[in-house]
């Protein structure tokens, strides 16, 4: 089952007895439309700057070619410094304006 709340352009997903969306995610791949190449950012932690000068720090389980994404153990930094953990969530590709990666990347 699964359960969704929409603040925005951010989709907060909840999960239950569902273990792994990133599957729904890939399976929306097109074979005529080539998206961004996301594989070496997959399973690392990244920061994302979203409009509305909003920032969410997770680990990218899934993406398409519209660059939707999916970000596991996601937290959100609110502006006084703080952050609050939002848990698994889908964030929409044209609120994003820059993708950080926090963890290493090996080419």
């Amino acid at each position: 089952r699964l359960s969704t709340a929409c603040s925005g352009d951010i989709i907060i997903i909840i999960l239950f007895g569902c273990k792994y969306l990133p599957c729904y995610i890939k399976a929306m791949s097109s074979k005529h439309q080539k998206g961004p190449d996301l594989k070496r950012f997959m399973d690392k932690k990244l920061k994302l700057s979203l409009n509305g000068n909003r920032k969410v720090v997770g680990t990218l389980r899934g993406y398409d070619p519209f660059l939707n994404v999916v970000l596991e153990e996601a937290s959100y930094e609110k502006g006084e410094g703080g952050t609050e953990g939002i848990g698994t969530i889908v964030i929409r590709g044209n609120s994003i304006i820059q993708f950080e990666s926090v963890d290493r990347v090996t080419s």
